[in-house]
């Protein structure tokens, strides 16, 4: 999937219908996600759906390293923010890196029991979502800003709960938005059944 973006703007990105795509996936393999930029993609796959456990996490989050403009490096920087650590936080050891057969990876995220799939709204908020940020400088050596944006700045602070408010903000507004989305194109095809048929 492709996505536009603008460097060193926070960007979320989310694959809509995702989740439907990987329950109801009869390869039996977790769907995993590797983000690419350019020429550049991170290091190694990051777990999205557990078959085993019916568990996903909806929650990436993804730092373009820039020097002088030029993209340096694409990481992950998933942690169990948003469930505050607690038994959701599942740790993956031991992945193999992309780049290096010899490089292994360890990685933290949150893993949340399933959605229901014939409840669209419900289903969207297990889509997965990538909230990009910017580290480093732009081709004029001026530092990016986006990166202040960063999960891993707000770690120390203990913040898990804050930080799952402002996904529940940010999964009813795209909930709104699709709601509203889909109350016109209903509108616009009663209109057109109506005038035209």
């Amino acid at each position: 999937m492709a996505f536009n973006i603008t460097v060193d703007e926070y960007e979320v990105l989310t694959i809509e219908g995702g989740y439907i795509f990987a329950k109801t996936d009869t390869s039996e393999k977790n769907p995993k996600f590797v983000f690419q930029f350019g020429n550049a993609t991170t290091a190694y796959e990051s777990e999205y759906y557990d078959t085993n456990t019916q568990k996903s996490t909806s929650l990436f989050n993804v730092v373009i390293k820039m020097h002088k403009g030029t993209i340096e490096d694409i990481t992950w920087d998933n942690d169990c923010w948003d469930c505050g650590f607690s038994d959701n936080c599942v740790t993956y050891e031991n992945i193999p890196s992309r780049r290096n057969a010899s490089e292994l990876y360890e990685e933290s995220n949150c893993m949340q029991q399933m959605c229901d799939i014939n409840n669209q709204t419900a289903a969207f908020e297990c889509d997965p979502k990538f909230y990009v940020t910017w580290f480093g400088t732009d081709a004029d050596g001026t530092e990016l800003q986006s990166s202040q944006l960063s999960m891993s700045r707000f770690k120390k602070y203990s913040i898990g709960s804050l930080f799952s408010s402002a996904k529940g903000v940010f999964n009813d507004t795209l909930d709104t938005v699709k709601n509203t989305y889909d109350d016109v194109v209903k509108d616009a095809q009663q209109i057109v059944d109506d005038n035209f048929r």
